[in-house]
């Protein structure tokens, strides 16, 4: 099949960001687009956000869940992988060694998907609540060496906006799965099944395949405050 496109998308200044218009074709044509940010100084963010987050999950297990537990960002284990898992209503500074990178990935990755949804589907309204208004969600997970990775799904958001550090994730489009990291400065974005029902688009299937090496993944789920998405 043909590989994701890759467009570059403006996060700052004012008046909130906008996905290009080719970018936006190809995320309603293939269900799934993969964006770099031109703004200075995001690569080198996630770059770091990276490091804090593989400290946290560095720390013994019982301070991950105490501490999991004070920011409101709540701290999972299974035997494939282990995760925390954040909101606009938790206190990411009470994370140690990741606290400070929480809350701005929350923010980018927030402007990515919110971008997005504005772009193929303006008649959504207001995208913008913040506080215990924003039902959002960003999980973020460490899978280890040989991890089976997660099976095929879709998210029940908007738009996922997904980042790794390493090789995994596979998207469907057009029908067959294929793997979608384009190196750790790109996000790759896709809608859920709330933009399906509003919009008629269908949902991007992903999973995660059996994971080579230490895999670290955030993915960011733009949701509105809506009974079936809280």
């Amino acid at each position: 099949m043909e590989p994701l496109e890759v467009h570059t998308i403006a996060l700052g200044g004012g008046g909130g960001a906008a996905l290009p218009a080719a970018a936006a074709a190809a995320l309603r044509r293939d269900g799934a687009v993969v964006v770099r940010a031109a703004d200075a100084g995001v690569a080198r963010f996630l770059s770091t956000a990276g490091a804090n987050f593989r400290a946290f999950f560095a720390l013994p297990a019982a301070a991950k869940a105490a501490a999991g537990a004070a920011a409101r960002a709540p701290y999972y284990a299974s035997a494939r992988r282990e995760w925390v898992h954040a909101t606009a209503a938790s206190r990411p500074a009470a994370l140690p060694r990741c606290g400070d990178a929480c809350a701005p990935l929350f923010a980018v990755c927030r402007r990515v998907a919110t971008a997005a949804a504005r772009a193929v589907a303006p008649a959504l309204g207001a995208l913008d609540a913040g506080g215990g208004g924003d039902a959002s969600v960003l999980d973020v997970f460490a899978y280890v060496d040989g991890a089976s990775g997660m099976g095929a799904h879709t998210d029940p958001g908007l738009v996922t906006v997904a980042w790794a550090d390493g090789p995994g994730l596979e998207v469907a489009t057009r029908g067959a799965f294929a793997p979608a990291f384009f190196g750790a400065d790109a996000f790759v974005v896709f809608g859920g099944d709330a933009l399906a029902d509003a919009t008629g688009l269908a949902a991007a299937p992903h999973r995660v395949a059996r994971v080579s090496g230490n895999r670290l993944a955030c993915v960011f789920e733009l949701r509105r405050a809506a009974p079936d998405e809280t």
